[in-house]
């Protein structure tokens, strides 16, 4: 198998490379930076895909650590034979696995092909019968990375079973699998699974061992709690003699107590009955109900409520007197609501009524200048408008009278200019024009202040005359024109001026004006100012002087008047509202106090009722009222109370009475001369009843005492047995745990030895290779080195065998380069695979930097090599 080509798109910072392989050695010498080492992961991705896709950091996951540099399509071809047939593989990578795409070609038609099972992208696999880790470990030898181990697929490849790898492949598998159980079943230390069965069987039979003494301790305990229990009934009798002897004694005591407490009952009841009898006889006629009693201090509470509301009511004397005065006024009646109400409202009316005259009724200053007025428009009162209009006609005709004046001046000045003889422009001309342009300029600033547009005409010839140069023939016309213009202007300002000035005489004549140019404007104000000071005052004397608001006023007064003076003194000069409001107090005043008086009587009428009553309750007992009744009442509620409890009680004795014979034999209790005698008094038998029950409640405790010592026993006895039985399982478990580690123990030495066998097979081919290729590097170099069984390197070295780890980093990485090299013998008889060397020989010394590049020369004649490295020191010439 050898490498044809390859295109790198993008990979890392490698971008559109393409390199051809011939067919032995391939040597890249490149600086360092290049991106060498990334040339070789290429291939090798390419191949067997990334490692470490489940790293969270982007360096430690090849994906992303040669992920394209400038951001572009990430991927490339490789083109390779096998067998005879050339193969194109083209894969691209995204930041996800899923993401990636693969596809693989025949590159002589270009066509997809499956001659490959591995369709998921690791071809490797399949082209060298390895996984990616045993590539790492032989074909492929990484810069400072010379080391090597033997992995499962080496192995099977060694053997040269690569048809049926399962069983050696799995090898290491099945190894670790049957130490992690033997070392779960270990009997030697404390974790494993018989070292703890085996020691809770020697605590289960450790409790078994206590069995006999429980049960002695449990047979001890049952005699012993027999003995108690007679014990305990023998004192039971003993206590009971005692009993029959306090209760003989008791019967005696009780017979004596009983006469003495029935003899005590009757005298009680007696005296109950004698109280009762006297609380009864407090009342000569007749004993009332309580219902009765509370009625009545109800009705007595409700005559002092009556009493109290009087008072409240009642009126004093200065109250009284101004009753009576009231009385007096109010005679005839006093006036309702109604009659109030439409006082009240015509008085409101002829108030409105008095306002607006009052507001028209011109004092004597107006009525002197209404007399003027009237005086001054005699001959008719001019029309409002008409005055607007004669003011603006007389603003417009000083106006244009101005302009008069204003336009003559310039029409004599451009005809001046006209009129001048036609002679050559001399200096002397010149300054009279300058001079008149000026004078029109200053004419037309001045006119400005007055006539605007005037002024501005004015300044404009003076600016023309300024600017003008010698008159043109149309010039001269536009000149004639003018002055045509001007000439009709001044006469119709003249005319319009002498038509106002006959229309204001003709006017002012009329009222007296002042008709000079100076005044006319002040005297048409004034006419303006006077006419609406005539409308307004003439407005204010004919609303004043309405005749139906005359009539309707004093016809408002007569019915007021007439109302008033039924109840007021003098009411002709007066305030109509004053009187009314102090009419409607009085009323107010006079109805409070009749509702007073009314109330007063009425509570009273209440007052005697209810006193009444309550009298003559009490003369219906046999009761003088000679105190206040409602202390009276109470105290009767209180002495029928007292009743009620007497005779409660003295039923309460009967029943006792009645009860204590029931229970007694009454005549027996009388004739006592039958009772049983006692030699002990009762303080001797109460002491040795103390006693023996002392004695039994000890005993009793003891049977206690004994009984849960007989449970505890028994329990324990009852944990014995579950241990006996657990003891038995154990033991059962322990012996099949026991046979599956013995089992297990063997199956890992048979397979070690097998493996053994398996591999020392080859152990000389690839012991030679591994000579041969050393031998190639180091020459005379008189190192030994073993190989083991399981392909292992150790150096012999003062007589012991040295691990290789302790060698230099040089000599490390010359027996790992010529171990792979013996392994890649051993493996590829057929098919020679290509080997990537990625700078192997950097701590070589230039001794052995010799040798090696010899050996590359070598293994060139049998294997394509691809060689990379920066330095012209380490490349063959």
């Amino acid at each position: 198998m050898r490498l044809i080509s390859c295109h790198i798109e993008n990979f890392g910072k490698l971008h559109d490379i393409t390199y051809n392989f011939n067919e032995h050695l391939n040597i890249i010498l490149k600086d360092n930076g290049w991106g060498k080492s990334t040339f070789v992961t290429f291939i090798k991705v390419m191949l067997f895909g990334f490692e470490n896709e489940s790293k969270r950091k982007v360096i430690e996951r090849e994906r992303g650590k040669f992920a394209p540099w400038n951001g572009k399509v990430y991927g490339g071809q490789l083109v390779f034979e096998s067998n005879g047939r050339q193969y194109r593989i083209e894969r691209t990578f995204g930041s996800k696995e899923k993401e990636d795409s693969f596809a693989l070609y025949d590159n002589v038609t270009n066509l997809l092909t499956n001659d490959f099972k591995m369709g998921n992208g690791n071809i490797g696999e399949e082209l060298f019968n390895i996984n990616r880790e045993s590539f790492g470990n032989t074909v492929f030898i990484a810069q400072l990375n010379c080391k090597t181990s033997v992995t499962d697929d080496i192995y099977a490849k060694i053997g040269n079973v690569s048809s049926d790898i399962s069983d050696m492949s799995q090898y290491e598998i099945v190894q670790s699998k049957l130490k992690k159980e033997l070392d779960r079943l270990t009997p030697h230390r404390k974790s494993g699974e018989l070292y703890k069965l085996n020691d809770e069987i020697n605590k289960l039979n450790a409790e078994i061992k206590n069995k006999d003494v429980q049960k002695n301790a449990l047979h001890n305990l049952q005699n012993q709690l027999e003995k108690l229990n007679s014990r305990k009934e023998e004192l039971q009798k003993d206590d009971n003699n005692i009993q029959d002897e306090i209760r003989k004694l008791s019967s005696i005591k009780d017979s004596k107590v009983l006469l003495q407490k029935y003899n005590e009952l009757k005298s009680v009841k007696l005296q109950a009955m004698y109280r009762l009898k006297e609380e009864q006889n407090l009342f000569p006629v007749r004993i009332p109900q309580m219902d009765e009693v509370d009625q009545y201090i109800k009705y007595q509470t409700s005559a002092m409520v009556y009493k109290e509301n009087a008072a409240n009511y009642s009126l004093d004397e200065t109250q009284k007197s101004r009753l009576i005065e009231l009385n007096k006024k109010f005679s005839k009646g006093i006036p309702n609501e109604e009659v109030m109400d439409d006082l009240e409202k015509k008085i409101e009316t002829l108030q409105v009524y008095e306002k607006q005259i009052n507001e028209n009724t011109l004092s004597q200053n107006e009525m002197k200048e209404l007399n003027y007025l009237s005086q001054v428009f005699k001959n008719g009162l001019p029309d409002a408008q008409y005055l607007d209009s004669l003011i603006e006609k007389w603003e417009e005709r000083k106006n244009r009278k101005n302009n008069i004046n204003a336009k003559s001046n310039l029409l004599q000045t451009v005809k001046s200019v006209n009129e001048a003889p036609k002679r050559s422009i001399s200096k002397i001309v010149k300054i009279i024009k300058v001079i008149l342009a000026i004078f029109i300029i200053f004419i037309g600033v001045i006119g400005c202040f007055s006539v605007l547009p005037l002024g501005i005409i004015f300044i404009a010839i003076g600016v023309a005359l300024l600017l003008k140069k010698k008159p043109s023939l149309s010039k001269k016309k536009e000149e004639l024109c003018q002055c045509e213009d001007y000439e009709e202007e001044i006469a119709k300002d003249t005319e319009f001026v002498q038509y106002v000035d006959k229309e204001i005489s003709e006017f002012m004549n009329n009222f007296q004006g002042d008709v000079s140019e100076q005044k006319v404007s002040e005297s048409l104000y004034l006419l303006k100012n006077q006419v609406e000071k005539y409308n307004k005052l003439m407005f204010m004397y004919q609303e004043c002087n309405k005749a139906e608001d005359i009539q309707t006023y004093d016809n408002l007064k007569s019915k007021i008047m007439q109302v008033l003076e039924m109840y007021c003194e003098d009411v002709t000069q007066c305030d109509y509202l004053k009187v009314f409001m102090d009419l409607k107090n009085l009323v107010s005043e006079y109805k409070n106090l009749v509702l007073r008086a009314q109330k007063n009587q009425e509570q009273l009428n209440k007052y005697f009722a209810m006193s009444a009553e309550v009298k003559n309750f009490l003369n219906s007992l046999g009761i003088t009222e000679n105190d206040d009744a409602g202390n009276v009442l109470r105290a009767i509620g209180d002495r029928l109370n007292k009743i009620e409890f007497l005779n409660k009680d003295m039923e309460e004795k009967t029943e006792a009475i009645n009860d204590f014979e029931k229970h007694n034999n009454i005549s027996l209790l009388l004739h006592n001369d039958t009772l049983p005698s006692v030699e002990k008094t009762s303080e001797e038998l109460v002491d040795l009843s103390q006693s023996m029950k002392k004695k039994i409640d000890d005993v009793k405790d003891e049977i206690l005492g004994n009984r849960q010592s007989q449970n505890a026993v028994m329990t324990e006895l009852d944990r014995i047995d579950e241990c006996e039985e657990n003891l038995i399982k154990t033991k059962e478990n322990y012996e099949e745990l026991h046979h599956r580690y013995d089992i297990l123990g063997k199956t890992r030495d048979y397979l070690e030895k097998a493996k053994i066998n398996f591999s020392s097979k080859y152990m000389d081919p690839v012991k030679q290779s591994f000579d041969k290729y050393y031998g190639m590097i180091a020459k005379n170099d008189d190192k030994k080195y073993q190989l083991d069984a399981n392909l292992n390197m150790s150096l012999t070295e003062c007589g012991g065998q040295r691990e290789i780890e302790l060698l230099s980093e040089g000599y490390q990485d010359l027996v790992g380069i010529c171990r792979r090299m013996a392994m890649i013998d051993a493996m590829y008889e057929k098919e020679k695979p290509f080997i990537l060397l990625d700078d192997p020989f950097v701590n070589f010394d230039s001794k052995k930097m010799e040798g090696a590049l010899k050996f590359m020369d070598e293994i060139s004649k049998e294997y394509q090599v691809i060689y990379m490295t920066c330095h012209e020191s380490r490349k063959i010439d």
